[in-house]
């Protein structure tokens, strides 16, 4: 909607940088929603995330965001989609033993047809 209604400009204030809403080729319906937001994020992966909270000294607050689909007793599940992503993006740190453990059992029993129906049972019956 962004890039059919208007244009982002890229801002850097002394380190800390940003996308905006152009102000002077965008459309005012868009401006009147969007003109006072910053999107710090709009092209960072997730390492580049953990880097700059680290830098800023807000990763404490970072580590408490959620992300897991099927958590197993309020823990990150390391097998669903989102856990995948995050180990495979290097940020397995964010996730339990017990996690990472799991994604490593899925990752070697994937093509195993009973590992796939006790993965199915275990998301249904135990909810993770």
């Amino acid at each position: 909607m962004i890039n059919t209604m208007g244009k982002m400009n890229y801002v850097d204030n002394d380190g800390l940088s940003y996308w905006e809403i152009d102000k002077h080729n965008s459309q005012k319906a868009l401006l009147d929603v969007f003109g006072h937001f910053r999107w710090p994020l709009y092209q960072m992966g997730k390492v580049d995330m953990k880097e700059d909270s680290e830098r800023q000294g807000f990763a404490h607050i970072m580590d408490k965001t959620w992300f897991c689909h099927f958590p197993a007793k309020n823990r990150p599940c390391g097998s669903c989609f989102p856990c995948r992503f995050t180990i495979q993006g290097g940020m397995g740190s964010r996730l339990p033993h017990r996690a990472i453990k799991r994604y490593n059992t899925d990752q070697k029993y994937k093509e195993n047809r009973i590992y796939q129906v006790y993965k199915r049972f275990r998301r249904k019956v135990l909810n993770y």
